[in-house]
């Protein structure tokens, strides 16, 4: 039972996950009173049958009052052992019995990402993705100490950005992890930046236009664009996650429960024009699969990946040549912010 109010809030808004927090309190107190009320009956009794004198009627009087008393505590510890009971044959002792898992439902009937699925994704079990990562090959010691100081910067000034990326985990099903490594990625993580092209939040922003049929919308939605100046843009950080989310999620067959499949999404998420084999001086080809010589997701993850390269310098703008890539891949920034 979740009693926490900011695991349920985004910012100083409540969401619907908020009724378990509710729910947690009302529960607890209602304990407290139903314990705190045995008691008195039990002390009551106790009163009644020791200035009863004898007396058959005040005898009676206390006994009826000791044997409610003992049917509330027999009911209450009933009670209780059912519902762990439950638990523990039901739900593998996760003392989740009265957790909310709100499942994700479509906001709008017109879709905002090409190919975007209209149904509640799975959600995914971040160690799933990141257990096969071949952690016996050690990263280089000097960038592995850089993303750690990325991170601790993250986690430090940026605390509030957590929330966003839990409640937009809750709704794509996209790993926490994932959030904090694009959202690094591409906007420095900074709370004002999205997470589809680190533009600030509120421009206009070019890669939406490109699959947004129409952005006429002046209300925001949850994870949809608004019309902004210049074209398509975002009302807040979360809209820009939930909708970078998605767009993950179509760059697949809609699943990302294994790591191949998260590289291969975040590989077509960035573009596949930086894909390295072929086109630069990379020098462990061929791939072994779609993504997997691409630098967005994967660049300093281990010795193979250590050694990457920019293709494009900008949009539709190739690099004359290629030049190496220094940023720390998304996978490489998830699995140190999942450590941390």
């Amino acid at each position: 039972m979740n009693n926490d109010w900011s695991t349920c809030m985004v910012g100083d808004v409540p969401t619907f996950s908020c009724i378990e927090v509710v729910f947690g309190r009302v529960l607890l107190v209602a304990t407290g009173l139903i314990i705190f009320t045995l008691f008195v009956m039990f002390v009551i009794g106790s009163v009644q049958y020791m200035t009863s004198g004898g007396n058959p009627e005040k005898v009676k009087k206390s006994h009826a009052t000791f044997t409610w008393a003992f049917m509330g505590t027999l009911l209450f510890i009933g009670s209780f052992l059912l519902l762990k009971t439950i638990d523990i044959l039901f739900l593998g002792d996760k003392g989740t019995l009265f957790t909310l898992d709100i499942p994700y439902f479509p906001l709008s009937s017109k879709p905002s990402v090409q190919n975007t699925q209209s149904v509640p994704f799975p959600q995914i079990n971040t160690g799933d993705i990141l257990a096969p990562l071949p952690k016996e090959v050690p990263k280089i010691t000097h960038i592995e100490r850089d993303i750690h100081e990325d991170i601790d910067f993250l986690l430090d000034n940026y605390a509030d950005n957590r929330r966003v990326y839990e409640y937009a985990s809750r709704l794509t099903g996209v790993p926490v992890s994932i959030f904090a490594g694009i959202h690094l990625t591409e906007g420095g993580a900074e709370p004002n930046r999205s997470l589809v092209s680190g533009r600030i939040i509120g421009q206009n922003e070019p890669d939406v236009v490109r699959v947004v049929i129409r952005c006429d919308r002046t209300q925001s939605v949850i994870g949809e664009p608004i019309a902004v100046s210049g074209g398509c843009g975002f009302a807040s950080l979360l809209d820009s996650a939930v909708y970078a989310g998605r767009v993950l999620q179509s760059k697949t067959d809609g699943s990302l429960s294994t790591f191949e499949h998260m590289v291969t999404a975040l590989a077509r998420y960035n573009g596949l024009g930086n894909a390295n084999c072929g086109r630069s001086p990379y020098v462990n080809c061929p791939r072994k699969y779609v993504g997997e010589d691409h630098p967005y997701p994967l660049n300093f993850f281990d010795e193979r990946h250590e050694d990457m390269y920019r293709i494009y310098c900008k949009d539709r703008v190739k690099c004359d040549p290629p030049k190496k890539f220094t940023q720390p891949g998304v996978l490489t920034v998830a699995l140190t912010y999942e450590n941390k």
